[in-house]
């Protein structure tokens, strides 16, 4: 991903555990998902309003085992979750009793601050519904202002940016209009891509166990500028890791996923 780059990853099976591998990768310089990594002790800084840092930081332990990388998170990535104040404070979007939401610029001024002190060369946002709390993601003139800003950021701070987003229900299996919410979201990243599930037709053709059929997807090129779509789409499978049981009141599995060639 070229500095600067805003880039869309739509909801589908996997998107979590994709980006999470993708992360792990960039920052170990590892290439194991097939993805070719351009320079080298590259650093990241995955920022996620969903999970924990628990969670998250057991789903990097579950993909690290999985490619026996070890039981040590790289050095090279840094993680904030939801139960971090910095992320409950980077909301991006505010109301002010106005019927038209603004840009929340201490939101804004949150992520700055996390951005000056990891100096990430890949930055995530995982999803990007969480960070828009006051606002709807479905206006155009919002959105392009979320993005727009995301992208001066990018540019300042000289890093890649990577938003993980879901789809609408109902859309076209890797059709960039499938994308949930404004079209600026869509229109202001540089490429957008999306993991689709294995098909009944796909599952017959490749030999895989119809009940088994939910652990595979792969991943469309539904938009790209600058380059060309890639033609191939490449497989990933889903794998539950079990973890080193270091709490009782955790869950001894994760789930990760690995490149799939059939």
């Amino acid at each position: 991903m070229a500095r600067g780059n805003g880039r869309g990853l739509a909801r589908g099976v996997g998107k979590t555990a994709l980006t999470i591998g993708a992360a792990i990768e960039i920052a170990t310089g590892t290439e194991l998902l097939g993805e070719k990594i351009w320079g080298d002790s590259l650093r990241v800084l995955s920022i996620n309003r969903e999970d924990s840092k628990t969670e998250v930081e057991r789903r990097v332990l579950a993909f690290s085992l999985a490619h026996q990388l070890g039981d040590q998170s790289p050095d090279r990535l840094y993680v904030i979750g939801a139960d971090d104040l910095r992320a409950k404070r980077m909301s991006f979007l505010q109301t002010n009793g106005r019927s038209t939401p603004t840009l929340n610029n201490d939101g804004f001024a949150v992520l700055a601050s996390a951005l000056d002190g990891t100096h990430p060369d890949v930055l995530i946002l995982d999803p990007l519904i969480t960070f828009c709390g006051g606002g709807s993601t479905s206006d155009n003139a919002t959105m392009a202002l979320v993005l727009q800003e995301l992208k001066r950021l990018a540019v300042e701070y000289k890093c890649a940016v990577l938003v993980v987003h879901h789809t609408r229900k109902g859309g076209e299996p890797g059709d960039a209009e499938s994308v949930s919410g404004a079209a600026a979201i869509v229109n202001l990243a540089r490429r957008t891509l999306m993991p689709v599930s294995m098909t009944a037709q796909e599952t017959g053709e490749s030999g895989v166990l119809p009940s088994e059929r939910g652990q595979y997807f792969r991943l469309v090129d539904a938009k790209s500028n600058f380059a060309p779509k890639l033609a191939d789409s490449p497989w990933y499978t889903l794998r539950n890791i079990e973890l080193p049981n270091r709490s009782r009141r955790s869950t001894p599995t994760a789930t990760t996923c690995r490149r799939w060639s059939g």
